[in-house]
């Protein structure tokens, strides 16, 4: 009996940590639109360097691509 909580405990810490990771998506993104802004209307920045919004793409494909069981990657939380 005390494997099943265990299981449901690990199961609710899941789902916190990818609420939490979902919540600092929507923040990094408003980060990025404040950077990416601010580099158009100084204007003086060179252009080769990626854009925020590139970086965060490539942060954010990188981390789902190495989490095998982030739903982006098909699998729901539970496993199946």
């Amino acid at each position: 009996m005390e494997g099943k909580t265990n299981m449901k405990q690990s199961e609710l810490s899941r789902n916190d940590l990818l609420t939490k990771y979902m919540n600092l998506q929507d923040e990094l993104g408003s980060l990025v639109s404040y950077i990416d802004d601010t580099r158009r209307a100084l204007g003086g920045v060179s252009e080769s360097l990626p854009s925020a919004s590139d970086a965060l793409l490539g942060i954010t494909q990188a981390t789902d691509e190495g989490d095998p069981q982030h739903p982006r990657n098909g699998r729901a939380l539970d496993g199946s």
